[in-house]
């Protein structure tokens, strides 16, 4: 590697072999890549287990007028979780299997 003291309005030029510039830049990047690899993975979001209203009629396809039938008639029946009306992952999988045969 050779530096030359020319300053042109605040640059330095140098001069590096193809080769030896080449060989650097890969010896970084893979440097920087096993850093990358090796940061600790944040752990997957774990599965849910309510659906809105809003996702259960569209799995359904069906309006709000049926789904609150279905809850009247012991069909499907909701649960309110922080004052939130909620539908759980199994109860919904259940009715889904018997509706869709």
């Amino acid at each position: 590697m050779y530096f030359i003291n020319e300053w042109n309005e605040e640059q330095v030029y140098v001069i590096v072999p193809f080769e030896k510039l080449k060989a650097d830049l890969i010896s970084a990047l893979k440097a920087e890549l096993q850093g990358i690899q090796q940061e600790p993975q944040l752990p997957e979001e774990p599965q849910r287990k309510f659906y809105t209203p809003a996702e259960v009629r569209e799995m359904f396809q069906i309006s709000r007028s049926t789904l609150h039938n279905w809850k009247h008639q012991g069909i499907l029946v909701p649960c309110k979780i922080g004052g939130k009306v909620l539908y759980e992952k199994n109860a919904v999988h259940k009715v889904y299997k018997k509706k869709t045969g």
